[in-house]
């Protein structure tokens, strides 16, 4: 009996210490509905950034890029952002809405320049946050007006990228 008892206060002592600990920028429960919002960011490169929700059941997906200069094209609907995953085939995700720029002056004195923010939206399924768990993203691409941007992302972004899906599975 005090074998039985030993062995399950071990695994119980197990299972809480290897539990994964998820910090969300977001948490949040609709006043209304009582649904509860988990939210997750995470950086790609140093002006990349991936975002990660859920709302019940539902999944949704942001990027915000930012570019030098000026830029006059948008991310229209529909339009493909591809992640290449590790072990899988590439992500493809679409557009949910248009995403135009906003433009903002950075730096101070005459090391101002001007630079250009997307936040453009993408449809996800609970499928693709599964793929994006057990997968290290190693690449994206997203799709601005006629033109594709492409980057490599870093292990340590990739591993911070996968625990974020899990984190909200």
């Amino acid at each position: 009996m005090k074998k039985c008892i030993l062995l399950s206060v071990l695994l119980f002592i197990s299972t809480f210490s290897f539990a994964q600990k998820c910090k969300y920028f977001l948490e949040k429960k609709d006043p209304f509905t009582g649904k509860l919002t988990l939210g997750m960011s995470c950086e790609l490169l140093k002006t990349w950034r991936i975002g990660l929700a859920k709302t019940d059941t539902i999944y949704s997906m942001d990027l915000q890029v930012t570019f030098p200069g000026v830029m006059e094209e948008s991310i229209n609907k529909g339009d493909t952002l591809m992640i290449a995953l590790e072990n899988d085939k590439p992500l493809i995700l679409f557009a949910v809405d248009k995403s135009s720029f906003a433009s903002d002056v950075v730096g101070i004195g005459n090391g101002r320049s001007i630079i250009s923010i997307y936040n453009p939206f993408y449809a996800v399924t609970k499928e693709d946050i599964i793929r994006l768990s057990a997968n290290n993203i190693i690449a994206v691409k997203v799709y601005l007006g006629p033109s594709a941007y492409s980057i490599d992302i870093p292990e340590k972004n990739a591993k911070k990228i996968t625990k974020a899906a899990s984190c909200l599975l």
